[in-house]
């Protein structure tokens, strides 16, 4: 899935299908790419992973969870644009952080299951399968 972004740090809320094929994959993997996706983007990035894998493939994501990563030093996190959390109101895709129940229910809701959370360091770490 592409998302393509202008010359002034303003995302296009297009995207485009992978040029994977519908249950072509095994294993899905974005490391640091959660933590900058607003809740549109959010949802289609994991439509797409779902519509990608296998049955029994696996999701591994890592994200910002507003639970768990510390505040007050680096990441504040004090405006909210519906779901998310964001860092920056001029940036808003800088840094975004989910409420951990949040993300889960998405995941379930995408169709995913046996959906697992781990601390990570930095960011939170979620397994899933397909």
């Amino acid at each position: 899935m592409l998302g393509f972004y202008s010359k002034h740090d303003r995302i296009f809320r297009k995207f485009l299908p992978s040029v994977a094929k519908i249950r072509s994959k095994d294993y899905v993997y974005s490391l640091s790419l959660y933590s900058h996706l607003l809740e549109t983007e959010l949802i289609e990035y994991m439509r797409e992973s779902y519509r990608i894998l296998r049955t029994n493939g696996i999701m591994f994501m890592t994200f910002f969870c507003i639970e768990r990563v510390e505040r007050g030093g680096r990441w504040t996190f004090r405006y909210r644009r519906g779901n998310a959390y964001i860092e920056s109101t001029r940036y808003p895709e800088a840094a975004v952080a989910y409420h951990e129940a949040f993300v889960i229910d998405l995941v379930k809701k995408c169709g995913f299951r046996e959906v697992t959370v781990a601390p990570g360091k930095g960011q939170t770490e979620l397994v899933a399968l397909k």
